[in-house]
């Protein structure tokens, strides 16, 4: 077989039927991204699963990426994350659900639209989407979303929920320090709960500068988790069912693996004035933080060692 880019979805949730699955197997897909890793660090090309660009019976299509270039360390790390949210997406997505019809929910999309250009549509990338969260709310005010993660079982979670609401989402599989799509795409790109996973967040600053339009906003939602780690609180480490926020299903070991990444992905920094940092380096302009999102939005449930912050910019 000749030697390929690795291959990306994009789930047409239009298309998509409950059940079906959607990947060809999670552990197919962190030894590719394993290959992957490595084929970078010896500046060669990896070996798609799946072969050349395809479209299938089930409106998924899969395309080309570009691996970039990734040290070992860092892939480590990634199949790491990777791993504990596929073990956490079931759980993790019927919260988000739970979230989509509360108070909560309506917080949130309260926050987001008064923060937005008034031209519709926008054209927004949802960076990390998870199950689909802020994608479904964009979607819901009638702007065209793509949503980005790096864990399948998590795109499956966001594609059902999107699909069973009758909105039109594309959710791709993609690392979101490496956004594959052309300079200037997005007019806004949004964030949240991501940056403190990702092994280089400075490149996915400087990558979601390039993907956005000229005057393109960035609205990044995030916490210091690490602090709250270091901190050793158990709020919001189980909260009931039908909670519309904090973690449900925890084992033991899920908690400490959770902790050992947070710490091990930890910037080192005061956040959020590392970020606007960061962002100004990159060429944001007009960079701002907003220290009482979480409080606002999140109420009660927002951590009180890692309240959630705001980091808004224009490019």
């Amino acid at each position: 077989m000749p030697r390929t880019a690795p291959v990306e979805f994009l789930y047409d949730t239009h298309k998509w039927e409950k059940n079906q699955p959607l990947f060809f197997g999670i552990n197919d897909k962190i030894q590719n991204h394993r290959r992957n890793c490595t084929a970078g660090e010896k500046n060669e090309r990896p070996v798609s699963p799946r072969g050349a660009s395809q479209i299938d019976e089930r409106g998924i299509q899969y395309g080309k990426t570009n691996p970039g270039e990734k040290s070992m360390e860092d892939c480590a790390i990634e199949d790491r994350v990777v791993r504990y949210w596929t073990i956490r997406s079931r759980d993790f997505g019927a919260v988000r659900k739970n979230e989509l019809g509360s108070a909560m929910g309506r917080r949130w999309q309260e926050e987001l639209e008064a923060r937005l250009p008034a031209k519709t549509p926008l054209n927004i990338l949802d960076v990390g989407t998870g199950t689909g969260f802020f994608a479904i709310l964009m979607a819901r005010l009638g702007h065209r979303v793509t949503g980005i993660d790096l864990t399948p079982a998590m795109l499956e979670e966001a594609a059902a929920m999107a699909a069973s609401l009758g909105l039109d989402i594309a959710f791709r599989h993609m690392d979101a320090q490496e956004p594959d799509f052309p300079e200037g795409t997005f007019d806004v790109v949004l964030s949240r709960n991501l940056t403190w996973t990702l092994p280089q967040p400075e490149k996915a600053y400087a990558q979601w500068y390039r993907v956005l339009k000229p005057g393109g906003l960035l609205l990044n939602f995030d916490a210091d988790y690490a602090a709250n780690v270091r901190s050793e609180s158990t709020q919001n480490c189980s909260v009931a069912p039908d909670s519309p926020y904090g973690h449900v299903g925890m084992t033991e070991a899920l908690v400490e693996e959770n902790n050992a990444i947070t710490l091990a992905l930890d910037v080192g920094q005061k956040r959020p004035a590392w970020d606007e940092a960061v962002l100004k380096k990159v060429g944001f302009s007009r960079c701002r933080t907003d220290l009482t999102v979480g409080r606002r939005v999140l109420g009660a449930a927002d951590l009180v060692h890692a309240p959630m912050f705001g980091v808004f910019a224009q490019k």
